[in-house]
């Protein structure tokens, strides 16, 4: 890994950023019951999930040739999954400002 002219990257994925498949592979099995549920649901709709925490960092190999750089993906984060909450409209507002009594 030293020997070599390329450049490597370790990114830990943060703390409730939003989970990618190019980056990242869920851990959270058992988010909606069982493990084939999860990752069907999970696959479908990543876009509603957002990292809890991270087991490892996602690492980026650069290799440079002819003054071009090319990025290579050696290992994705492993990450524990949270879902988003989706609230709209009057919604959200409400939450925000608390119960009104």
């Amino acid at each position: 890994m030293r020997m070599e002219e390329a450049k490597w990257v370790m990114n830990w994925p943060c703390i409730g950023s939003d989970f990618t498949t190019d980056f990242m592979i869920n851990e959270s099995r058992f988010l909606h019951g069982d493990s084939t549920t999860t990752m069907r649901r999970v696959a479908m709709a990543p876009g509603n999930y957002a990292v809890r925490f991270a087991l490892s960092p996602t690492i980026t190999k650069s290799v440079f040739v002819n003054g071009v750089e090319t990025k290579t993906i050696i290992h994705k984060g492993m990450v524990h999954l949270v879902r988003k909450a989706n609230y709209i409209g009057a919604e959200r507002g409400y939450l925000a400002a608390g119960p009104r009594h």
